[in-house]
């Protein structure tokens, strides 16, 4: 009788150490999950502005572009959220800050890719002006509730993906021949980044984890390939327009530019996830960034 009971209690105690992991684990898949996503949220804009345009992705990654843009997004998301809360800068909710910074973020982007300056006192002022005419019975979760099944989720996510890539071509399909081909390799670009950006940051991730964070890097990833998508549309009109039919003809027998699109979403994307993996880096193991002490020099 004492055998079985202690064998029962061990049995238990066992139970209760892989209830403990797991839920460990859980709670360590949420915050890797949560940060990333976050990182997304403030950081995917400014690489759509360096996939429309010709600018340098190095700047991104090696130069001060990344960094200057970041602080731009938190010096304005800090002074909108002040404005709603009607508070002081070192008194402010950092959580307002946080929900504030996406969209702050796409107005920093947007008006980069427009040249125009951001005028902290002014801006600030006018996005809280629009602010006032919002109507809150609006402000709702359209997904909260629902009981959609996750790989729907994923699929819808996709979904809307080839719907802005369809909205793309719908001004020029560079001649296809079968539209759904050319849209099938722009899909199987992105989807493809995406799985592989996903397996390198969230090796271990539970499926739950693993679906929200591809679902995450489509929505964000997409845009990029859409500005790669429409750089390349531009550049192609501007070549073929001085040229007649033969001309142009004997300019797509030797050019591809859906593959240029494509070489251009990676360049960008390879930034984008060089960044993202840096992030999480440093958010796992800040230590590895911590700069090597370099020795007094001598005094003769």
């Amino acid at each position: 009788m004492g055998s079985a009971l202690a064998n029962l209690r061990a049995a238990v105690a066992k139970a209760d150490q892989a209830q403990t992991k797991e839920t460990e684990r859980e709670e360590q898949d949420f915050g890797k999950r949560v940060r990333i996503q976050q990182f997304l949220n403030q950081n995917a804009p400014i690489f759509r502005v360096y996939a429309a345009g010709k600018l340098p992705v190095s700047e991104l990654v090696e130069g001060s572009a990344l960094r200057d843009y970041a602080e731009k997004v938190g010096r304005l998301a800090r002074a909108v959220a002040c404005g709603i809360q009607g508070t002081t800068p070192d008194l402010v909710d950092p959580v307002m800050v946080r929900n504030v910074a996406p969209s702050i973020a796409d107005f920093v982007a947007e008006r980069i890719l427009a040249d125009i300056p951001i005028d902290l006192i002014r801006d600030t002022a006018t996005i809280l002006s629009a602010l006032e005419v919002s109507d809150p019975r609006f402000d709702i979760d359209p997904y909260g509730g629902t009981s959609v099944a996750r790989d729907a989720t994923v699929k819808m996510t996709v979904a809307g993906a080839v719907a802005g890539l369809l909205g793309q071509l719908a001004w020029y399909d560079f001649r296809s021949k079968d539209l759904a081909v050319t849209i099938s390799r722009l899909k199987d670009a992105l989807v493809g980044r995406v799985a592989t950006i996903v397996a390198q940051v969230a090796p271990d991730a539970d499926e739950r984890t693993r679906i929200a964070l591809t679902q995450s890097f489509l929505k964000h990833y997409a845009p990029v390939l859409e500005k790669s998508l429409g750089r390349i549309t531009a550049e192609t009109l501007a070549t073929l327009r001085p040229l007649d039919e033969g001309q142009r003809r004997a300019w797509y027998a030797e050019n591809d530019p859906i593959g240029a699109a494509i070489l251009r979403f990676d360049e960008v994307a390879s930034a984008f996830d060089a960044s993202v993996m840096i992030r999480e880096l440093f958010e796992t193991n800040p230590g590895a960034f911590a700069p090597n002490p370099q020795p007094a020099p001598e005094v003769p």
